[in-house]
């Protein structure tokens, strides 16, 4: 999600990944160890740091595979039990809420239900580390919110990328992509072939600018709610 904040701000995505980073390697960390549990690859308990670190490195992707069958199974399971039909509920009041609580509301309400699962995937000098919003055997799915029209024409793209990014590293062909605008209680849908060169593309843009590279600024409206506006550079010396 960071990385494909790109094409919200370059600057943002990477900040927002810097300061992240220890709660990254908390999930990467976590999932290393609890999968390979699950897939029987411990036979001891580590006695070093070195040791513990080195768990999880003979996980394959045919092993992630196995493990969102079994996520599969138990979802397959519990739609069952609760039943196909999802109930008719009143649009929750959603304009007081900020946009992070509104997103996880409308999230939990109106986006389709799949089974995931989180893991991890070396590209370059970096750990990238994702869960999608829903994985088949066949596309990724992706569900965002956004308060207007006029904002979804710029979450859009970021929504595409995440799901292209997903969807090349999970390995699915097709991508599903929902956008739910508030304003308009209306859910837009978009379901493509997985862009494998837009997804490299970000990666690379996003690693120049890690790197150093001098980046585009933004549309300036951006900077103004931003939590790094304080301390962003590009801010500071372009619109400040």
């Amino acid at each position: 999600a960071n990385i494909a904040d790109y094409y919200w701000c370059s600057v943002k995505s990477v900040f927002k990944s810097r300061r992240d980073e220890l709660m990254f390697f908390t999930s990467y960390l976590y999932d290393r160890i609890t999968y390979s549990v699950r897939l029987g690859l411990v036979s001891k308990e580590p006695t070093s740091v070195d040791e513990l670190l080195q768990i999880g490195d003979d996980i394959e992707f045919s092993d992630v595979e196995k493990l969102l069958e079994e996520e599969t199974i138990k979802f397959r399971e519990a739609t069952l039990k609760r039943g196909s039909q999802r109930e008719n509920l009143l649009y929750p009041r959603v304009e007081e809420l900020d946009a992070k609580r509104r997103g996880e509301v409308l999230q939990e309400l109106l986006a389709e239900k799949y089974p995931t699962i989180r893991w991890n995937f070396k590209w370059n000098n970096y750990i990238v580390v994702g869960v999608p919003d829903g994985i088949t055997e066949d596309f990724v799915y992706e569900f965002k919110t956004t308060s207007s029209r006029f904002l979804y024409n710029y979450i859009k793209p970021v929504a595409l990328a995440q799901a292209d990014l997903y969807g090349y590293f999970f390995k699915r062909r097709r991508k599903r992509v929902q956008i739910h605008i508030v304003e308009e209680k209306q859910t837009e849908t978009s379901e493509s072939n997985v862009d494998v060169d837009n997804a490299l593309r970000v990666l690379d843009s996003f690693r120049k600018v890690d790197e150093g590279q001098e980046p585009k600024p933004p549309k300036e409206w951006k900077c103004r709610s931003c939590e790094f506006k304080d301390t962003c550079p590009l801010y500071i010396h372009t619109f400040k």
